[in-house]
């Protein structure tokens, strides 16, 4: 047999809307210190139906958390753990205005993006377009060069233990 109601696997990939209470725990969780690491944790180890259902949650927010201390690295995790080219699109649409602003303060936004674009074979034109834009607001004149000691701080550089919301890594 098998009569319908409820004993099959879960659906994870639905068209409809997370419901709003989920959407506000999502995003609450991903401005707090433990719970950013649980998204984070969700995103990287989870089925590829959960990626829709987290970023569906996060969808309309994703730029100002790019810039929050915590929750970019969810936005990092998000661009990390992107199954297609179709989803990292999505998530380029929103965060990419923002890119000029986060080459300066959350490098690690934009390093995930870019390594999500070379892992996935798509996506590149348009980064290289917001990163354009960040050249040109910083003047456009390439003194940014970084060889290895420079001073991203978004990345996991290891340690970190005992800081709960200040360094976060």
């Amino acid at each position: 047999g098998g009569g319908g109601g409820g004993g099959g696997k879960p659906r994870l990939a639905s068209k409809a809307p997370p419901p709003p209470e989920t959407v506000e725990r999502v995003r609450s969780l991903s401005r707090d210190a433990l719970g950013s690491r649980l998204v984070e944790a969700l995103l990287l180890a989870a089925p590829r139906g959960w990626w829709s259902r987290v970023h569906a949650a996060l969808r309309g927010d994703l730029r100002a958390m790019a810039s929050h201390p915590l929750a970019n690295f969810v936005v990092q995790a998000l661009a990390a753990s992107a199954p297609r080219r179709k989803e990292l699109s999505l998530l380029l649409a929103e965060v990419g205005p923002a890119v000029p602003e986060l080459v300066a303060q959350r490098a690690g936004v934009v390093w995930k993006l870019a390594s999500a674009c070379s892992r996935l074979g798509g996506g590149g034109a348009a980064l290289l377009s917001a990163l354009g834009a960040a050249d040109e607001a910083d003047g456009g004149g390439g003194g940014g060069e970084t060889e290895g000691g420079g001073s991203n701080g978004e990345t996991d550089g290891g340690g970190g233990e005992g800081e709960a919301d200040g360094g976060r890594r």
